[in-house]
């Protein structure tokens, strides 16, 4: 189910739950922050109506906090368990065997980069089942262990190949994985070889979603310790972090030719137009989910630049994943957890953008060869407008980096984290803090740090940053058009690029 649908179910689950115990307003916005935090854990989640009425009530008695992606992973193996409980024919002693199975032929298929899963692959791991507990149990017929795990919908057959079979979604073929890990070896004697190999390949197919699901499966610190040493070791061969400091900026492209932003205050129009974003979005992540795996990597592609970015992108979502879970457990990597993911972020924006300097400091020669090759399109044959392209798509990069993490880490308790921990010399750490406000309170709550930080700069490339940051929070919530909210749309935000002041009209209110 995705998002605008989900929004509607979990509404009327918890407009039963509440009956006429709070406003229609309170139950909206309950209902909009649970929606919210299952978007927030797509990686690890199955989005059928089942799961969603199980999480949307484990969260409503409080057996999940929000946030919690521990929580999400127990109800998601308890939705695993009831889809078994649709084939007739077994009891639970039938399930918890089929359960032990697919943990060990997903495990015997990820070790062996055979995806699709062969029926030779299931065979052999139930022969080898039968074989050691023959004359103990019953034998497990490979036939109708497939025939059933097909009429419960947990897996399908290959569209490639019908002697192979895929899961429904990837995400139960990382959770078996997991699971199967953590039976082979205690947490207390956790193979570093294993962690090592997944945290090394994270990039490529389900190695990542497999550390996810180890980290919520064991609940200690082993995973994300590991993770945050590895990405400590990665991150110390970038040569430094982004500054955006109007005098300091050492990517000094982003500074030239600024243009003040003209964004209005998003409409009803706007609001259904993110709605069918996140819609698409969401959608992109299912399908995607269901595709195949692929284990068509090596080790020599681990050092070209496409795949160091796509490294650091994954190191910063994981550390931003596992943070607002673990952050109780020990302080000390906390601290360096937070530290790192401002100076993650930082040194990775320096590292894309860096290289592009040298089409404005070189003048036209770069791009005069590249008009020689005739391979530019005549819209950008215009230096000024190719030069513009750049700096829009590089800002564009900086907020996206930012709000990876902000959106992934955020949480009452991670805030007060990121405040204490920021370092406000830097703008870009103070940006970057301020959309994890943007992700945790209401408008009225941050607004008063959005006039700092744009008196403290007087820029108008961080005044772009903040309009920026305060249109997406209008669009994505309801907002009190009044106080220090009006104070903030007024200066940043109009109803007209001809005009200064928001029209009262377009806000719902009558001019005086």
């Amino acid at each position: 189910m995705l998002y605008i649908k989900r929004g509607q179910l979990v509404l009327n689950i918890c407009n039963i739950y509440y009956k006429n115990s709070k406003t229609e307003q309170e139950v909206q916005r309950i209902a909009n922050v649970i929606n919210e935090t299952i978007n927030k854990q797509l990686n690890i989640l199955n989005l059928n109506p089942q799961f969603v009425v199980l999480c949307v009530n484990s969260l409503l008695k409080n057996d999940i906090q929000l946030g919690s992606s521990n929580g999400f992973t127990s109800v998601f193996q308890s939705n695993i368990t009831r889809q078994l409980e649709r084939i007739r024919t077994l009891n639970k002693d039938d399930i918890d065997e089929y359960l032990y199975l697919l943990q060990n032929i997903a495990y015997k298929a990820h070790i062996s980069k055979e995806y699709p899963i062969s029926i030779e692959c299931f065979t052999e791991v139930i022969n080898n089942y039968n074989l050691d507990g023959k004359g103990i149990r019953p034998e497990v017929s490979v036939l109708d262990f497939v025939k059933n795990l097909e009429s419960c919908k947990m897996i399908q057959q290959s569209r490639f190949d019908s002697n192979k079979y895929i899961f429904i979604s990837s995400n139960y073929f990382s959770f078996f994985v997991a699971k199967n890990i953590v039976s082979l070896v205690s947490d207390s004697k956790m193979d570093n070889a294993v962690i090592d190999k997944l945290i090394k390949e994270m990039s490529f197919g389900v190695n990542g979603d497999i550390l996810l699901y180890l980290a919520y499966i064991l609940q200690s610190t082993i995973i994300i310790d590991s993770v945050y040493a590895k990405a400590n070791e990665f991150f110390s061969g970038f040569d430094t972090e982004i500054i955006l400091n109007p005098k300091k900026c050492n990517v000094g492209y982003l500074h030239l030719k600024k243009t003040k932003l003209l964004l209005d205050v998003p409409n009803k129009k706007d609001k259904k137009n993110n709605l069918k974003r996140r819609e698409q979005d969401e959608e992109k992540i299912v399908k995607k989910k269901k595709e195949m795996i692929d284990y068509n990597y090596e080790e020599k592609d681990f050092d070209n630049t496409f795949i160091k970015i796509r490294q650091s992108i994954k190191y910063i979502e994981l550390l931003s994943r596992l943070l607002p879970d673990f952050m109780h457990l020990n302080p000390k990597t906390t601290k360096d957890i937070v530290e790192g993911l401002y100076s993650y972020a930082n040194k990775l924006i320096y590292y894309v953008l860096k290289p592009y300097e040298e089409f404005f400091e070189k003048d036209s020669k770069i791009l005069e060869e590249l008009y020689n090759d005739g391979d530019i399109p005549e819209e950008f044959r215009d230096e000024n407008k190719f030069k513009q392209a750049i700096q829009q798509i590089s800002h564009g990069f900086v907020l996206n980096v930012y709000n990876l993490v902000a959106r992934l880490s955020s949480s009452k308790k991670t805030l007060y984290a990121f405040d204490n921990l920021c370092n406000k010399d830097l703008a870009s750490n103070e940006i970057l803090n301020l959309m994890v406000h943007e992700n945790v309170e209401k408008l009225e709550d941050f607004a008063s740090r959005i006039l700092e930080i744009d008196s403290k700069y007087n820029d108008v490339l961080i005044e772009n940053y903040l309009k920026q940051i305060i249109r997406h929070h209008c669009v994505k919530n309801s907002i009190s058009y009044s106080g220090i909210n009006q104070k903030v749309i007024n200066k940043y935000l109009v109803a007209n690029p001809d005009k200064k002041k928001v029209s009262q009209l377009r806000l719902g209110k009558r001019n005086k």
